[in-house]
């Protein structure tokens, strides 16, 4: 089987569409993956054949940096929109040519662009995500807002808006070029694609994996039954991969340290290495401060008690702390639960909101700090509870054993290579609609869809 994966955005968004990838290529397929230049620059694909297309991203990050560094989702958006249609029209283009002879198309849901390559090339399509999309009156919404339940009909109302005009307005033009003007296929209505995606009956709309676990957000009752809670991935390092000796030795000398580090969210590198700083020392614990996007405390003196790093693994450092600061992405937020200790959210834009709400619901960690009102004194308060609160930290504990069993891309895995064979007819009792019939499931994945 021949696949090609689509998707956009930072390094931690195509790392579950790597994974994913390499577990295919283990299994005997062919993948190849798609996605921008920069984003691919030094990553290794270990069997996945890597397909930068279009232009860099650097322009609309760059120029989107300062604002989410405020915590201003709504200016990043509207300051990178028009950069980022053209780089979605580029990198469709460029996509479509890739994916010739592919026998399955995987794409980031919300990126249109993958489903209307398949249905030129007459072939299944999957979209994968790693946080919720999908309208729900069961929980806010991951988009836009501050991820705080005020009701089922707010909860639908925001859902709503969000849909048409965050997901689809932005990229409607480009979407309809490509299907017009390349694929000689039919524009998508003036309301977009995803509503009907969602109400369709399970064997003619777009199977949907959400590569987190149902064990942090369960999946909700009003989704269809072809839109999967799969679990979270499993980012073990490889099997060659040896951590810095002064980070061991470092992580030997003390009790163990606070991770705090931001990712790819940018941030005001300055002031909040000092923010960081003074909560340590309130806090009294000792911390690992990772340089992320902004390079947090890259050439600082900093104390004996605090190290600071470049990237590092998080299923191995996260164990080895007594808690974790971070900024909510889906991926490090699933990290952070896995680990078994408790979570710090400090968000920044989008879904993080969303994440440190949950968080702090499962009694894994304190109420979250807006990067906006984050200062030492709080930053060194919720230090403080995480690392000393025991019920909390008996909570973290549990819900990482519960996550230690699940495996979301082993499930993907499985689902695709039972969508392909039902679609080719080489598996009758493969399910017409993903894990809804579970003959082709993992026990694990039934279980936690």
């Amino acid at each position: 089987m021949r696949v090609t994966m689509l998707t956009q955005g930072t390094k931690g968004d195509i790392l579950p569409f790597l994974l994913l990838g390499q577990q295919l290529v283990k299994k005997g397929h062919k993948v190849t993956l798609c996605s921008s230049p920069d984003v691919l620059e030094g990553v290794d694909g270990q069997g996945v054949d890597l397909c930068p297309v279009g232009p860099s991203t650097e322009t609309y990050r760059r120029l989107g940096d300062e604002w989410m560094a405020k915590g201003d989702f709504r200016r990043m958006s509207s300051i990178t929109g028009e950069i980022r249609k053209a780089l979605m029209e580029s990198m469709a283009k460029e996509s479509y040519e890739a994916a010739a002879g592919s026998d399955l198309i995987i794409f980031k849901y919300l990126w249109v662009a993958g489903y209307s390559i398949a249905e030129k090339l007459g072939v299944p399509s999957v979209g994968v995500m790693l946080f919720p999309v999908t309208h729900t009156r069961e929980f806010p919404c991951f988009h836009i807002g501050d991820g705080k339940y005020r009701g089922r009909l707010h909860n639908a109302l925001l859902w709503w808006f969000d849909e048409q005009s965050i997901l689809w307005k932005p990229q409607r033009a480009a979407a309809n070029r490509l299907r017009t003007d390349i694929l000689q296929l039919k524009p998508f209505p003036s309301s977009g694609p995803y509503k009907r995606w969602h109400r369709r009956k399970a064997r003619e709309g777009v199977p949907l994996l959400y590569l987190y676990s149902p064990a942090v957000l369960p999946k909700p009752a009003d989704w269809p039954d072809h839109f999967h809670v799969v679990g979270a991935c499993k980012n073990l390092p490889p099997d060659d991969w040896a951590p810095p000796e002064e980070l061991v030795r470092f992580l030997q000398g003390g009790d163990p340290p606070v991770y705090i580090g931001f990712g790819s969210a940018a941030n005001d590198a300055e002031r909040n290495f000092g923010v960081i700083i003074e909560a340590l020392e309130i806090s009294g614990m000792r911390g690992v401060i990772h340089q992320g996007h902004n390079g947090i405390g890259v050439g600082k003196a900093v104390p004996e008690s605090v190290i600071v790093i470049e990237d590092i693994p998080h299923s191995w450092l996260f164990p080895q702390t007594a808690a974790v600061v971070h900024h909510g992405g889906a991926g490090t937020t699933m990290a952070g639960v896995q680990s078994g200790v408790p979570s710090i959210i400090v968000p920044f834009v989008i879904d993080q909101y969303s994440w440190g709400e949950r968080i702090y619901a499962l009694g894994v960690g304190p109420r979250p700090i807006p990067i906006k009102e984050l200062d030492a004194k709080r930053l060194a308060t919720a230090i403080t509870e995480a690392t000393q609160d025991e019920r909390m930290r008996r909570r973290a504990a549990e819900m990482g054993r519960v996550l230690a069993e699940e495996d979301g891309i082993q499930a993907a895995v499985e689902f695709v290579e039972a969508l392909v064979g039902t679609a080719k007819g080489t598996d009758k009792d493969a399910p017409r609609d993903g894990a809804s019939d579970g003959a082709a499931m993992s026990e694990a994945a039934i279980i936690v869809d």
